[in-house]
């Protein structure tokens, strides 16, 4: 639903896609921090830049912010440069995703949920195609 309220011109260089993409990720990392934050004990934000108990609304705002400008850093990148970028952060919110996964109650079905955390700040990845 929210992939339909964002318009993507296709002057963002044929990345539509792309950039659907990750705005259904940032959905489901919100989903997750959400169920994680609010319905679990035990469970805060390691990202430094929300806090270790961020509202609802500053993680959607965060979640915008942040999909808003990678769209523009990718409109206004050359070719190359723009792959680069979009590959980055999907793989980046991929890997969020998977760390929020692993350590929520409940989602662990091959035993008691693990309560540490492999990552210990902000997961940034460099994806290249080759």
């Amino acid at each position: 639903m929210l992939i339909m309220l964002v318009p993507m011109p296709a002057t963002a260089a044929d990345n539509t896609e792309e950039l659907a993409l990750l705005i259904s990720l940032a959905a489901t990392d919100y989903k997750q921090s959400v169920d994680m934050f609010y319905h679990s004990d035990g469970y805060h934000e390691i990202n430094p830049i929300l806090g270790t108990n961020p509202s609802r609304t500053n993680m959607l705002a965060f979640g915008a912010i942040g999909v808003g400008l990678t769209y523009l850093l990718a409109d206004a990148l050359p070719k190359p440069w723009r792959q680069i970028l979009l590959d980055s952060v999907i793989a980046s919110e991929k890997m969020n995703i998977e760390e929020n996964r692993r350590v929520s109650t409940g989602w662990n079905a091959s035993g008691p949920p693990v309560r540490g955390r492999e990552i210990n700040g902000i997961p940034i990845v460099i994806s290249l195609r080759f």
